[in-house]
């Protein structure tokens, strides 16, 4: 009797003990089973993501992380990069890097919050996306965060309707810096905000009717708004500065007189128009200010701002978007889309060209749609405004001549 005993306490020891050890192992792997440092992969319906360094943001393991977006479907998605809940301290950068073909690096800052740092990016059927998103932290300062994808939902925003109706190009037909005569359609770029796409040539689909005017839209910003311009002039007689000296581009007599029509004009209208960064690169190129150094020495436009950047809801085109559009300084452009025959004087670019002493001349496109290398800033000519409609503006029609893009004001 006392043997069957202590055969069946010990029997019922090793099963606490079996039951303690199974209970702890299953404790341990619930805690480590959905640890994102390691390789997180997951579905939302036609698209698969698959994050091989995890989501989660851990300095202590690596500054690198690599992560794929595929379309498994014969259909078109939108989607924004984004990070979130990110914890950090000031000066520490980070850069995209992708093989996708004609894809440029974006390189930003880490700051605290969530946000996206793409523009809206389209991926067509079938097709996949690879990333790296690279970390510039040699201090190892601590920083927590999270790397997710985020889906457009709402097809009918601005953006995703441009995209919609365009095939998208990796890279322009013709060599940039040189003119584009032909329609080259919508092409990938990169800008200070993110992905951007921009329209270059003799675009026939890019017509916007917003507050009862025609415009052209020139991109699609990295952040998902619109740049748009008037598709006329608003006054062909206009000093850009009153005092030579003057490189601000508030205090501009320009700015005032851009202010006054925005008022009148847009004002109604003010809750779609977005506040944007417009620039004015007055750093030092070879043989002036660095505009000229880009687009007529080297042919090397960029969206990014390299000089002073002035936040406003109306601005000007800078020379850099003119020579993606398709203009140059060699000679005339009657043939891309922000020629029109029915304006007849040359019209002011934000971008200063050179100091002559103190007298700043000015970029500015001619009647024939090539760019002047040097127009005194108090000489006359015309004023062309460039707004740019928020992300979540939703629109009708197709951006062509009959049929343009109505942005709807309700």
């Amino acid at each position: 009797m006392l043997k069957k005993y202590k055969i069946a306490l010990t029997f019922i020891v090793i099963l606490v003990a079996c039951t303690i050890g199974i209970g702890i192992g299953y404790i341990y792997f619930e805690k480590i089973e959905p640890n994102e440092d390691h390789a997180t992969v997951f579905v939302d319906g036609d698209l698969s993501f698959n994050f091989i360094n995890g989501q989660t943001i851990d300095t202590s393991l690596t500054n690198q992380y690599t992560f794929s977006i595929t379309n498994t479907s014969s259909i078109s998605y939108y989607y924004n990069l984004a990070l979130e809940n990110i914890q950090t301290e000031d000066g520490i950068n980070f850069e995209l890097q992708s093989d996708r073909e004609g894809f440029q690096t974006i390189s930003k800052k880490l700051t605290n919050g969530s946000y996206t740092y793409s523009g809206t990016i389209k991926i067509n059927g079938n097709e996949t996306h690879s990333y790296t998103f690279i970390i510039d932290n040699p201090e190892k300062k601590k920083i927590d965060g999270k790397l997710t994808v985020e889906i457009e939902k709402d097809m009918n925003t601005f953006a995703n309707v441009i995209l919609k109706n365009n095939i998208i190009n990796e890279k322009a037909i013709t060599a940039l810096g040189e003119i584009a005569t032909e329609e080259e359609g919508l092409i990938e770029s990169t800008d200070d905000s993110g992905t951007s796409y921009y329209f270059r040539g003799s675009a026939k689909n890019n017509y916007v009717t917003f507050a009862d005017l025609t415009w052209r839209i020139v991109k699609i910003n990295g952040d998902g708004t619109i740049k748009l311009i008037l598709n006329d002039l608003i006054n062909n007689n206009t000093q850009f500065y009153k005092e030579q000296f003057d490189l601000v581009f508030e205090t501009s007599n320009i700015y005032q007189e851009l202010t006054s029509w925005y008022n009148s004009t847009l004002n109604n209208f003010d809750h779609l128009i977005a506040n944007y960064r417009f620039c004015t690169d007055a750093t030092n190129g070879e043989t002036g200010y660095s505009s000229i150094t880009r687009i007529y020495t080297n042919k090397d436009p960029i969206f990014q701002c390299l000089g002073t950047t002035n936040t406003a809801k109306i601005g000007l085109l800078t020379a850099d978007e003119l020579s993606f559009a398709g203009a140059n300084n060699k000679g005339s452009n009657e043939n891309f889309y922000l020629y029109n025959e029915n304006i007849k004087s040359g019209w002011w670019t934000m971008s200063p060209a050179k100091n002559n002493d103190g007298a700043i001349s000015y970029i500015e496109i001619q009647k024939n749609g090539q760019l002047n290398s040097g127009t005194n800033g108090v000489l006359f000519r015309g004023v062309r405004p460039v707004i740019n409609i928020i992300k979540k503006a939703t629109v009708s029609g197709t951006g062509s001549l009959d049929n343009p893009y109505v942005v709807n004001t309700q």
